[in-house]
């Protein structure tokens, strides 16, 4: 009988299926070996070919979607998979692109490792990819703790600067306690709900149907809730979300620019993803999820307001957009509420896709005016040190004002209907105070956000930075099309939205398989 069951396992372990994840890891290898096996000439062309790599496996991985997916769960119920998660997976891969692009340029005029860089790059989107399809504690804990060790190192990487070894250290740190409570919530989860000796029949402890199976029919032990908030808490940390938030201004001023527009961008993606799975139907804490909506609604709402009142006063732009991170984190946290009162609405969920994606572009956008302009002292980047920009150079002033609209939510951009379309789906679920408070954030975000803009393009009434100065990067035909292409896209987005996130979001197809309870044992009797 045994044998038959261990057969019954072993027939979900589709190792194809996880042909992204195994890619970004060979190539990992491959340019670690192509450094040892080539000349210096060869390896200064690594970087470049990483990058192209990366490209590749995100052109491939569009067109296998476009033409359909397999949705279900493998690997005896460890990872999911369905159109909701192939979307994040796509948005992951975009963001490591793009984060390895500035790195080309991040890297061009400082002699310190590439190739390593590169590597770890590649190796923690893998993990990302793989965190996402999380459909069981044990992935999630290991894959979550997988990426977290791969910023460590990308936050400290070059070791020859301060701030990025405070950054490090400060990250390490933080992310420590963060993993103690993930860990503890989730041993505490286990404790109320997992059964060892397997004496009650299959009950898993640790896997999301389980828990769900659990906690819909007894759901009054304090510690189980004490461990569903510790293993929130824990998320939140890596999100960066108030109270959890006191890593995030230091962390981004110190890590690499490139590092820390990949942190901004996925840590969002991944934080957020990770939540929908917990509390969407059949989510290991979908019984829940009315019992979080007072403690959600104050997290949210401290967020919005901490995060844009700190930006007012920050002169250093990294810091600043640090800070406008948490009032982001905020703002996605409100449509998150608004799923958890409607959890079969799959347009709350295709608008929380849109303000990832359109937040995506605009901060690489921005972040690419500061890898270009920031200079050696990657760290030390004053909003003065843009003054001038758009006489100075006038794709780089478009660029940073096409992207700091996009982020305070200024029409045509794709950052207003993200908020509109946010706005919306709170005002749907009568989630009144927070909506106010919503609008106060964005109003108060346009002082800080223009305010740099100003800086750009009027004539200041202070000192003048010159470029030679701040040895700014030349701006190659390469980039100088791909910066373009951005501000493009963030106007066709603003304009037009079409039905384009139905490619990544089908209600139909993930209603179907959560009510199913989303565990392997369904999809082998199907």
């Amino acid at each position: 009988m045994n044998s038959e069951v261990y057969k019954i396992f072993t027939e979900t372990h589709h190792w194809g299926m996880l042909w992204v994840e195994m890619l970004l890891v060979g190539s990992a290898f491959l340019i670690m070996i192509l450094e040892v096996l080539t000349g210096v000439q060869m390896k200064k062309l690594i970087p470049g070919f990483a990058t192209m790599l990366i490209g590749i496996i995100t052109m491939i991985f569009i067109g296998v979607m476009l033409h359909g997916m397999p949705a279900g769960s493998w690997f005896s119920g460890l990872i999911v998979r369905d159109p909701f998660i192939n979307g994040l997976r796509l948005f992951l891969l975009i963001a490591s692109f793009f984060a390895s692009l500035l790195s080309m340029v991040f890297f061009k005029n400082r002699h310190i490792p590439k190739v390593e860089f590169y590597a770890i790059l590649l190796i923690t989107t893998a993990c990302m990819s793989l965190l996402v399809q999380s459909n069981h504690m044990v992935m999630l804990f290991v894959s979550l703790e997988a990426v977290t060790i791969g910023f460590y190192v990308l936050i400290g990487y070059p070791t020859n600067k301060a701030f990025g070894l405070e950054a490090g250290i400060k990250y390490l740190i933080l992310g420590g306690l963060s993993t103690g409570m993930l860990l503890l919530g989730i041993g505490l989860l286990y404790g109320s709900v997992g059964d060892p000796s397997y004496s009650l029949g299959t009950l898993d402890g640790f896997a999301f149907a389980d828990i769900h199976a659990f906690l819909s029919e007894y759901s009054g032990s304090i510690w189980t809730k004490v461990g569903a908030v510790l293993l929130v808490a824990g998320l939140f940390f890596k999100m960066g979300m108030v109270p959890f938030h006191i890593w995030v201004p230091d962390v981004y001023q110190g890590a690499p620019t490139p590092v820390t527009a990949l942190l901004a961008v996925s840590s969002k993606g991944v934080g957020f993803a990770i939540l929908l799975l917990l509390f969407r139907p059949g989510g290991a804490l979908a019984p829940f999820g009315e019992w979080f909506i007072p403690l959600l609604s104050v997290i949210a709402g401290l967020s919005i307001l901490w995060g844009n009142l700190s930006a007012i006063g920050e002169c250093n732009v990294k810091r600043m957009i640090g800070f406008s991170g948490i009032a982001h984190a905020g703002y996605l946290l409100l449509g998150m509420i608004a799923y958890i009162y409607e959890p079969n609405n799959g347009f709350i969920v295709a608008v929380i896709f849109f303000y990832l994606f359109s937040y995506l572009l605009a901060s690489f956008a921005v972040f690419g005016v500061m890898v270009h302009w920031g200079g050696l002292e990657d760290a030390d980047q004053q909003r003065e040190h843009y003054v001038n920009l758009a006489k100075d150079n006038p794709l780089l002033a478009l660029l940073l004002a096409t992207g700091l609209s996009s982020l305070a939510g200024i029409p045509p951009m794709a950052g207003f209907i993200a908020k509109f379309l946010l706005f919306i789906v709170a005002f749907q679920a009568s989630l009144w105070s927070l909506l106010g408070i919503a609008i106060l954030g964005v109003i108060i975000s346009i002082y800080y956000y223009f305010g740099w803009i100003r800086e750009a393009f009027f004539k200041p009434s202070h000192g003048y930075y010159s470029p030679d100065d701040k040895n700014w990067m030349p701006v190659s035909s390469l980039f100088k099309a791909f910066w373009i292409s951005i501000v493009v896209f963030l106007l066709l987005l603003g304009l037009y939205q079409g039905d384009w996130l139905e490619i990544f979001v089908n209600p139909e197809i993930v209603n179907q398989l959560y009510h199913k309870g989303m565990d392997s044992t369904v999809f082998l009797s199907n």
